[in-house]
């Protein structure tokens, strides 16, 4: 049953790096979805700018989790950030932060448009090294 796990884990994987890939290359990303390259993150509630890929994740004026950017329009998450259960919050309810300040005008809230994790991975056992998901 664990090496079927890890042939599951292996495949979502290389499917991820297809999938990432293919949504990377796509020629027509409006200048606004292109902001990753320009921001900066907040660590600690503190500016940090050496990490221009990291974004957040707002819902009901709240912000609840955080991202990297890993494609110009797909960021990798955990995939609990992703569970309505877990974070009381619908998918469509989801903003994307680019900036380095998400209470003031400096920065760029884009809406989620879908998101996808881990086959495997269940809210009941977070720990299961599957943890992993993707918002676009």
């Amino acid at each position: 049953m664990r090496v079927q796990n890890r042939s599951k884990s292996r495949t979502w994987i290389a499917g991820l790096i297809f999938a990432t890939g293919a949504l990377g290359c796509v020629d027509d990303v409006p200048e606004h979805e292109a902001v990753a390259t320009r921001s900066s993150a907040l660590s600690n509630s503190e500016v940090d700018e050496g990490h221009p890929g990291v974004v957040t994740f707002r819902a009901q004026g709240f912000i609840f989790c955080t991202g990297t950017v890993i494609a110009p329009r797909i960021v990798l998450t955990a995939g609990h950030c992703m569970s309505e259960e877990l974070t009381g919050v619908a998918p469509e309810e989801i903003e994307v932060f680019f900036g380095t300040d998400p209470g003031s005008e400096a920065g760029t809230y884009i809406q989620a448009v879908e998101g996808a994790f881990h086959p495997d991975w269940t809210d009941e056992d977070l720990y299961n090294g599957l943890d992993v998901g993707l918002r676009r």
